[in-house]
């Protein structure tokens, strides 16, 4: 096999969890010329991977029969997709290649779920065991070695001095992630508050709060009353640099984002919180540190991805989650 094309555009978490693959297919063909496409933004988190000769990007607003005119000269032998949408799908059969292995979304049961609430899949499953689904006519399997994240020596200096600079050296970090794209995949601000004064009583700590660009505006004044305010790396930080830093936690807090699956891909202790999603649709963490907090009502799931606001107006699938469950978690790992 003499050129590979991966093709996974987005997002944060979707492409974290693409890692297992990429590093799956450099062991099988440790000779060949393995690229990956990807949009723009997050051409980042696999920027310093070194399983891929080349990251190929989809810039923004470029149309993508440009694309595939420019990607027809590379004579790609195989195109593993697996990200399956209109884009992806139009590359697929517009490049000349011996082999196309198309990710399977479980779409049915997905909506069955969902609609229905018909549960025909395990909530143990992951995306991971569907994107090797799609190898299997390359007889790759998965090593089950878990995620990675690829951060440059430069941010792992950014994040160094970051760390010396608000938190010290030998301070218990904690990284709290309290966004998402979703207004319904977010834990209420007053409860992350809570967490971090009651904690803050418990144990000697400091906060970092993560996060991407326009989330500051909505902090507002949450946690300005606080003793132990949180320290705050948006804007000071990018993407790769924050991930550096999230290696540095003992802790990992936050919404089901990517930033969750960067914590998880780093192996540190991470909680979670599904709302509008359940664990079925695959996209819950998979490190063995990971605790996934929900609440089992009847009207979950609601959502695949989340959305603007709760059907019924409440979001009592992620308000029913207190404070004090996170804090009883951290301080008995604590002491263990």
């Amino acid at each position: 096999m003499k050129k590979i094309l991966i093709i996974r555009f987005s997002s944060i978490g979707d492409i974290v969890l693409t890692s297992p693959v990429i590093r799956a297919v450099r062991n099988k063909y440790p000779e060949s010329h393995i690229s990956m496409l990807v949009k723009e933004e997050f051409a980042p988190l696999i920027a310093d991977c070194p399983y891929l000769n080349e990251v190929i990007i989809l810039k923004t607003n470029e149309p993508i029969k440009d694309l595939a005119n420019k990607l027809k000269e590379n004579k790609y032998d195989v195109i593993i997709d697996i990200h399956r949408n209109l884009r992806s799908i139009y590359l697929d059969y517009t490049l000349s290649v011996e082999k196309r292995l198309i990710y399977k979304k479980n779409i049915l049961k997905r909506w069955l779920l969902l609609n229905l609430h018909l549960k025909l899949l395990d909530e143990n499953t992951s995306v991971i065991n569907s994107y090797f689904n799609a190898l299997k006519p390359l007889n790759i399997e998965n090593d089950n070695k878990g995620l990675e994240i690829w951060i440059s020596k430069r941010d792992e200096e950014i994040a160094e001095e970051f760390q010396k600079k608000y938190a010290g050296k030998d301070i218990l970090m904690i990284g709290l992630a309290p966004f998402a794209h979703w207004e319904t995949k977010c834990w209420p601000m007053d409860h992350y508050k809570k967490l971090v004064n009651d904690l803050s009583k418990k144990i000697e700590c400091r906060f970092i709060i993560f996060g991407g660009p326009g989330d500051i505006e909505k902090l507002g004044s949450t946690f300005e009353d606080l003793k132990n305010k949180p320290i705050i790396a948006i804007n000071e930080l990018g993407l790769m640099a924050q991930a550096a830093l999230i290696k540095k936690c003992q802790y990992f807090i936050g919404n089901d984002t990517g930033l969750m699956h960067i914590a998880d891909a780093a192996g540190i202790p991470l909680i979670t919180f599904f709302g509008p999603t359940v664990k079925e649709f695959g996209f819950a963490p998979v490190g063995k540190n990971s605790v996934v907090l929900s609440r089992d009502l009847k009207c979950r799931p609601c959502s695949l991805h989340g959305s603007n606001s709760c059907p019924k107006g409440t979001l009592e699938c992620l308000k029913a989650i207190k404070p004090e469950d996170v804090t009883d978690i951290i301080i008995k790992k604590l002491w263990k």
